[in-house]
């Protein structure tokens, strides 16, 4: 767990499933482990309403809120003044949506990042960690694009006004709003349950391992790295025979754009990562390899790309035990 003690983080898109995950983590720790502040940033009122009800100040005094959005770089300056570590959560999300409404999704997830970044370097932020996803990687849908957009736009603003700017790059957050579980849960008294395709896979963790890996990471970090935990699959037969065993399963086709597989660094970027035993780290710079090799026992990767066909699968007993954990 890094130790937070006397820092003062901000989180943006701090009510969201990430956010909030990281504040559960944090305030789970000693309370001498506990930042000085903890800013959440976001532009929905009633989750951070219901925040405030999880984390009421009487207990959580340390955590204030900022209702602002991140397309918005004068609404979200000030609120970067005197910050230690920024974690930028803040996206939309939703696949589907991002097709139908590109410039919403540009505006949030590229202008916003930029934004945030901005706002880092002029309030001398000395540590950012952008949150991304496998989306991000051979990216088919505007979302995805969007991500890699972000992604780009952290690593090429490190070092800027000695900002250190990292990327996390994570699989799907198990029973997350609007994730493929949270959709299955919702139905999951239909006698029949339709999927595009047999052979799908998913990679996927816990919100739990999420935030603990991401607080991890805040203690070593360079910047300009990409960061990539190790991550388990699932099929997704297996999901629905977990989460609906008596239902009818059906086939049509994927969605398009909807890809079989999911990958977390591609046959390209496996020429710049390296490997550790519970994670992988991928920066084009030669002397950031050398001084993780050097700090860690660490080596450069051996396989061509990490996609979620090869990766190992849960079992239907682990997935039952996630899936129960995280409902």
């Amino acid at each position: 767990m890094s130790n937070l003690a006397g820092k003062t983080v901000l989180i943006t898109g701090g009510t969201g499933t990430v956010g909030q995950g990281l504040v559960n983590f944090i305030v789970q720790q000693p309370q001498s482990l506990w930042p000085k502040r903890l800013v959440l940033l976001s532009r929905d009122e009633y989750k951070q309403f219901e925040s405030r009800k999880r984390f009421p100040a009487h207990s959580f005094p340390f955590i204030s809120y900022t209702l602002a959005d991140v397309s918005d770089y004068h609404a979200i300056l000030d609120s970067f003044a005197l910050v230690d570590l920024v974690v930028h959560t803040a996206a939309l999300k939703r696949v589907e949506a991002g097709e139908l409404n590109p410039e919403a999704f540009i505006k949030t997830n590229v202008l916003g990042t930029t934004n945030v970044l901005r706002a880092a370097k002029i309030q001398h932020v000395p540590q950012l960690l952008t949150i991304s996803t496998d989306k991000a990687v051979y990216p088919t849908t505007l979302y995805g694009a969007t991500k890699l957009c972000a992604e780009k736009t952290t690593v090429q603003n490190n070092g800027s006004s000695q900002l250190r700017a990292s990327v996390i790059r994570l699989g799907n957050i198990f029973g997350s709003r609007g994730s493929i579980v949270d959709d299955l849960r919702k139905s999951s008294t239909n006698s029949e349950i339709t999927i595009t395709h047999q052979d799908m896979t998913r990679f996927t963790t816990s919100i739990q391992e999420a935030a603990k890996y991401i607080l991890e990471v805040t203690e070593y970090a360079i910047g300009g790295e990409i960061f990539i935990p190790k991550m388990n699959a699932y099929r997704l037969t297996d999901l629905v025979s977990v989460v609906s065993p008596d239902a009818k399963i059906s086939f049509t086709s994927p969605r398009y754009m909807e890809k079989l597989h999911e990958s977390l660094f591609s046959t390209e970027e496996s020429r710049f990562t390296l490997e550790r035993e519970y994670d992988y780290i991928i920066s084009t710079d030669e002397s950031v390899r050398k001084l993780y090799r050097k700090k860690f026992n660490i080596v450069s990767v051996s396989a061509p790309e990490y996609s979620s066909e090869q990766s190992a699968f849960l079992t239907n007993d682990e997935l039952k035990e996630l899936y129960k954990t995280q409902s």
